[in-house]
């Protein structure tokens, strides 16, 4: 058993290395209507995005892909579980955790493989030039996200093994993981029996007094509401009327003020006029 058990771990381990080293091959071809180059790219290009001016020198400028964000995600996911796997070899945790991020980069691949691939590469600024008219993708692709699935599967194999292995050693003092969630399930339906469900009055009643509180409730925030309104237009309404009326005084000083300016000047000139 623990030979299975080991072998199973290394197995995990290079399931892991070998998925980050597929991101290196090529993953995706993808045609354009306006010309007959074929953009290829990848996992790795995918993931960060890449410089592809010499695939496309006709163009006569430079031109880069943006990196897509799913397989970026899928990138660190197949890095962290490679990481996580060889750390395994020593820790059990470390496999958990290799076991988790496997999942997630496995069905962060089969995402973008299943679903509409176009949507998930974004051309860049080649984009601006060309339109992409289709996206197929190597088996390699399809490859790695399968060697996702299997690391996730061989941490599960081994964990299992060794779960196994020391429920042996303890002679029946250690529950198995497939004991331990029998026995959840187990509690659980013996916990969901000693529960004392309400009468069906008592369930309409308790409803019913909900239902009057929401209402008190909402009649009450509703006229805090209206009155914060009115309060505000109030106020506003007073703010106006006294800057018409400032505005007004202050037109009306003006003019007095002009027309005794006037007054004095035609005085001025008859006093002159007069001598």
């Amino acid at each position: 058993m623990k030979a299975v058990r080991n072998v199973l771990r290394v197995l995990a381990g290079l399931l892991a290395v070998g998925t980050v080293v597929l991101f290196f091959f090529n993953f995706a071809e993808v045609t354009f209507s306006e010309t007959t180059n074929v953009l290829k790219l990848t996992g790795a290009e995918l993931a960060f995005g890449a410089d592809v001016t010499s695939q496309f020198a006709d163009a006569g400028k430079e031109l880069v892909t943006f990196r897509s964000g799913w397989y970026f995600l899928a990138f660190f996911a197949a890095a962290f579980t490679a990481v996580f796997s060889l750390l395994g070899l020593k820790s059990k945790g470390s496999s958990v955790a290799s076991l988790i991020t496997g999942l997630f980069g496995g069905i962060t691949s089969l995402v973008v493989l299943l679903d509409n691939p176009i949507g998930y590469i974004d051309t860049g600024r080649l984009g601006t030039i060309y339109t992409a008219s289709g996206v197929s993708f190597s088996v390699l692709a399809f490859v790695a996200a399968g060697a996702f699935l299997a690391t996730v599967a061989a941490n599960i194999a081994w964990l299992l093994v060794d779960d196994k292995i020391l429920v042996n050693a303890s002679k029946g003092a250690r529950i198995s993981i497939f004991g331990k969630i029998g026995r959840f399930f187990k509690d659980y339906r013996s916990e969901l029996k000693k529960i004392v469900w309400p009468s069906f009055r008592t369930v309409v009643k308790n409803t019913v007094v909900v239902l009057v509180m929401c209402l008190i409730v909402g009649v009450f925030i509703w006229l805090v509401d209206w009155g914060l309104s009115e309060g505000l237009k109030a106020l506003f309404a007073n703010n106006n009327s006294s800057s018409s009326s400032t505005d007004y005084n202050l037109t009306t000083s003006s003019q007095v003020v002009s027309d005794t300016s006037e007054t004095s000047l035609a005085e001025s000139s008859l006093t002159e006029s007069a001598s």
